[in-house]
């Protein structure tokens, strides 16, 4: 009897160990706290995180936030505050893909365009997120930060579609 239970073991082994070689995880990842000139707040701006893998190799990540008025967070558009107005939905996107990964950033900006969002420049704020020290924290430094507008309230999800991934549905 044990030893039709080995074989089992090893099929079940195996068949775990090929599904975990490309998983895709997902998270949270908050940043506590902030300054914009003499205002400081202790708010949190939470971010999920979405990492696509091959092996323990990080191949392209995501990390997603919305960010509205009531933030304080959002003192750091500076002058871009503007944007909060003409935004119905503004999305703060920081990117990673890896330099040798089949499709790169602009690949993974393309689809959450797909959703109906614009993508616009958020230099103040990326300047301060980049600043803060849960940003080095979660070593995020090979990452790029930019800003997504939506504009329409269709709340079309946002699909991620990577070559050798399954297809994964992005919430925030």
């Amino acid at each position: 009897m044990f030893k039709l239970f080995i074989p089992f073991m090893i099929f079940g082994f195996l068949a775990c160990a090929h599904q975990s070689r490309r998983p895709i995880n997902t998270s949270k990842v908050v940043f506590v706290g902030g300054q914009y000139a003499d205002k400081h707040w202790d708010q949190k701006l939470v971010f999920t995180k979405y990492s696509w893998f091959k092996g323990a190799t990080l191949e392209n990540e995501l990390l997603l936030s919305k960010l509205n008025k009531e933030s304080a967070f959002s003192a750091w558009l500076g002058p871009d505050n503007k944007q909060l107005d003409d935004c119905s939905e503004l999305l703060i996107v920081v990117a990673y893909a890896k330099v040798s990964a089949a499709q790169g950033k602009s690949n993974l900006y393309a689809q959450i365009e797909k959703a109906g969002f614009k993508r616009i420049d958020l230099l103040e704020f990326s300047r301060h997120l980049e600043a803060h020290q849960n940003y080095t924290d979660w070593k995020l430094t090979q990452h790029k930060i930019v800003g997504f507008c939506r504009n329409n309230l269709s709340r079309q999800p946002i699909e991620m579609i990577i070559p050798g991934f399954p297809k994964k549905a992005l919430t925030f």
